[in-house]
């Protein structure tokens, strides 16, 4: 499966993830800290924390290949 990258639209941040062409984009799984009395704590140090769970939208990146095995492909290109 592609690794696709994200920024949300919400906080800017940036991250990748590997998913299906056809998915949807995943929600911003950055973690943000909050006063609210309703966030969840996901780091148990005592501080209130919650995810930002904005939307994102799919970034056009450069793209990798790696060509394996002898021929034009490997030695003469």
């Amino acid at each position: 499966m592609p690794l696709y990258e994200f920024r949300c639209k919400k906080c800017g941040h940036e991250f990748d993830r590997i998913q299906k062409m056809d998915d949807p984009c995943p929600k911003c799984p950055k973690v943000v800290e909050t006063e609210a009395p309703d966030a969840v704590n996901t780091i148990f140090d005592g501080d209130t924390d919650t995810l930002c769970e904005g939307e994102t939208e799919r970034l056009i990146s450069q793209s990798t290949f790696h060509l394996k095995g002898s021929g034009w492909a490997a030695d003469g290109y």
